[in-house]
């Protein structure tokens, strides 16, 4: 009976960097989901009046948004209005994230770097008996590919 090589996520971190020289990355805090990173590559149409199919040719790659749901903690640097995801949001900056699943796979391309926008964030709901929360949504520049290698 074949075993997958497939792993969980648990100790996978999305880290964010602070734009310093060097670069100082500091895991954002309370993370419980992280969905994204799509790509995809762009079509257009070029299906001739005489084609019998519809025919296309390969355009732009398109990087789909990253997506994290958090614990709320809007004292913590990478959440705050002053230093975090949200003074990013507010003050419209590239920042540069990685994906860390270190954690999952030891060796191999165990890390993902890409550029960002922080482009929303939302107060997921607030109830009495449960953890309030945020969605916050990265959309990568595009400038460059996420680039996958080793983490350090």
């Amino acid at each position: 009976m074949p075993t997958t090589s497939g792993k969980i996520g648990r100790g996978v971190t999305l880290k964010m960097g602070d734009g310093a020289s060097p670069e100082q990355f500091a895991a954002i805090a309370n993370i419980v989901n992280i969905d994204g990173l799509e790509e995809q590559l762009g079509t257009a149409d070029a299906t001739l009046l005489v084609s019998t199919r519809q025919e296309i040719v390969p355009t732009l790659f398109q990087d789909g948004p990253v997506t994290l749901t958090a614990h709320f903690d809007p004292n913590h640097a990478t959440q705050d209005d002053a230093t975090g995801l949200r003074k990013a949001l507010r003050d419209k900056t590239l920042k540069h994230f990685k994906i860390d699943f270190s954690a999952a796979f030891s060796t191999g391309d165990n890390l993902c770097s890409f550029s960002a926008f922080v482009t929303r964030m939302t107060n997921g709901q607030i109830t009495v008996d449960g953890l309030m929360e945020i969605t916050v949504e990265l959309t990568p520049d595009g400038s460059a590919a996420p680039v996958w290698g080793t983490a350090p």
